[in-house]
């Protein structure tokens, strides 16, 4: 396995301090997971030859969901109780976080950011509804929920493009559904495919839509979104998939993946549809962002926090469990 120090080396640092103590300068921070033991953000901090977690950051109340930039130094996090509404956290590298309210923001059962950063999905499976933040960090505009409670299964899944200007939302029953950014709202929804056990979606860094089944394992790829949409097949039950548990952009045109029922992780190259399985020392759980080109498939927890390095060729690194 390679080193933990040439992981940061190619990960873009955020130069700050990291944690609880305000004021108190620490070394770079690669960027943040959230703890799901501890209930806070952790930032990853470490040099060329070695890497820790840094103590919880101090936010005042224990974090339930949370959606990372570690170049912009902010998160949109929701509190650890039942229907919690999200709010942005600014200043993450400070040592003092300046919590910033969302007025107009419905509760949130998923988070997801666009690649640049500037735009936030929430998805509410308990209330029905689909919402759209942008102007991230600096400037937030809370966009009028849209109403999903009709969908049969209710929303499942849904990820915002890279510019932060489209939406692509799952129904329980597989139906697929882009919303574009008009204004100040969201149009109307455009039925754009169907997948059954639609689970995970993302978006390509070009923009291209990718859905993941539960059930099937196919992971399917949307092109022409916007226009006239067109659907094929990027890998599935042949390639090794059999069930998919999380997707998240790593690199140009690839997508990493976790197998849900093995805990595999890899890269589909969706240009030219392949499976690169990678060799984690455990199994993957997640694709959750810790910064540009880093993803955690694993919770911080009693064993190794396991990253995926997508800046190159392709490599899973470690934390030490602390």
């Amino acid at each position: 396995m390679k080193t933990i120090g040439c992981l940061f080396a190619a990960a873009v640092f955020v130069m700050g301090a990291a944690a609880a103590d305000s004021g108190k300068v620490r070394g770079p921070v690669a960027g943040y997971i959230l703890d799901a033991r501890a209930r806070s953000l952790r930032p990853v901090n470490g040099i060329p030859g070695g890497a820790t977690l840094g103590p919880p950051l101090q936010l005042g109340f224990r974090l339930n969901l949370a959606a990372v930039s570690a170049e912009k130094d902010f998160a949109v996090v929701t509190e650890f109780r039942k229907a919690a509404v999200p709010v942005l956290v600014k200043a993450l590298s400070s040592g003092s976080p300046v919590i910033v309210p969302l007025a107009g923001a419905v509760p949130a059962t998923a988070l997801d950011l666009s690649d640049d950063a500037n735009a936030a999905v929430v998805s509410s499976l308990t209330d029905g509804k689909l919402q759209l933040i942008t102007g991230l960090p600096d400037s937030p505009v809370v966009l009028p929920a849209v109403d999903v409670s009709g969908w049969n299964g209710g929303i499942v899944a849904a990820a915002v493009d890279p510019s932060g200007v489209q939406v692509l939302a799952a129904a329980g029953d597989g139906n697929i559904y882009l919303y574009a950014v008009q204004g100040q709202a969201l149009s109307d929804a455009q039925w754009v495919g169907r997948v059954p056990g639609a689970s995970a979606l993302a978006f390509a860094a070009t923009g291209t839509g990718v859905v993941g089944s539960a059930t099937s394992g196919d992971v399917m790829v949307f092109r022409g979104l916007g226009g006239v949409p067109t659907v094929s097949q990027a890998a599935g039950a042949a390639d090794g998939i059999e069930s998919v548990r999380a997707l998240r952009p790593a690199g140009p045109e690839g997508i990493c993946v976790v197998e849900g029922l093995s805990g595999k992780a890899g890269i589909i190259d969706v240009s030219a549809p392949a499976v690169h399985w990678l060799s984690p020392s455990g199994p993957a759980s997640r694709c959750d962002r810790v910064n540009a080109s880093v993803l955690a498939l694993n919770q911080a927890g009693s064993d190794p926090l396991l990253l995926l390095d997508s800046s190159g060729v392709p490599g899973v690194f470690f934390v030490p469990a602390n």
